[in-house]
């Protein structure tokens, strides 16, 4: 006797006379020839977020190792040589992100909700960049990173709706810290002449003041003429001449 278990093993097959029928295939079709076909050449993403990352992480290792000096030549020489990632993003402004990354994210942390804790360190990391910037004080390089770290910690207190909901508190730190950036960047106009970070720092001062169509205009012009193979000055201008903020759409056409 055979178990039922190994009756399968042991049974003779059955012969099968049902045909297979083959499976319906979709039809080909015929490629379009090669020159015909629309070619938009883009950078590879993964590879233009490793080189912005690269610069970013370098520059805030060196100062958080307080190699300020060495930080500020690598990014002078960056913005003087107008070196960008292959996605076009300038090196000089990556670099001057992470020299100042640590001191706005822990900013934008407590004020994620526009309503810090009553301990919250708001001004220690903002106190730091400025004694870097009292002992590097002939340094338009270093002087446009605190003055973008104001700018960044006043957006941060201010958030991004409307005007009309700002807190009077949040409008007033907003305001205070783009006053202090302006100041900063006071000294180094004649510099702005020749390097695209001052005049992109100077750019986003436009943000927090009440400048009209013409001078929002003509510094982003200046900026565009220092590093025309950067496309971001041009969406930029754009942004700060709809009539939300300086202009109007009549504006925004002739430019």
């Amino acid at each position: 006797m055979i178990p039922s278990a190994l009756q399968g093993f042991f049974a003779k097959p059955v012969p099968c006379n049902s045909e297979v029928e083959p499976l319906e295939m979709p039809l080909l079709r015929r490629r379009a020839p090669r020159g015909a076909l629309l070619r938009i050449a883009c950078p590879d993403p993964t590879t233009e977020e490793m080189h912005r990352d690269r610069h970013q992480y370098r520059a805030q290792w060196l100062v958080r190792q307080e190699r300020w000096e060495e930080m500020a030549a690598l990014l002078h020489d960056a913005d003087d040589n107008r070196e960008m990632t292959p996605g076009a993003m300038p090196v000089a402004e990556l670099m001057a992100f992470g020299a100042r990354a640590d001191v706005i994210l822990a900013a934008e942390h407590a004020l994620f909700d526009g309503k810090p804790a009553s301990d919250a360190p708001l001004m220690a990391g903002i106190e730091a960049l400025e004694h870097v910037l009292a002992d590097h004080s002939k340094s338009h390089v270093i002087a446009a990173i605190v003055a973008q770290a104001h700018m960044d910690i006043g957006w941060a207190w201010r958030g991004t709706g409307w005007d009309g909901d700002v807190p009077a508190r949040n409008r007033t730190a907003f305001e205070a810290h783009f006053d202090r950036a302006e100041e900063i960047l006071a000294p180094f106009e004649k510099d702005t002449a020749g390097s695209p970070l001052l005049a992109a720092t100077r750019c986003a001062l436009l943000g927090g003041s009440g400048a009209d169509a013409r001078m929002v205009a003509d510094r982003y012009e200046r900026l565009i003429d220092l590093n025309p193979e950067n496309p971001r000055p041009m969406r930029a201008m754009g942004n700060h001449l709809l009539p939300r903020w300086h202009g109007s759409y009549d504006q925004l056409e002739l430019e």
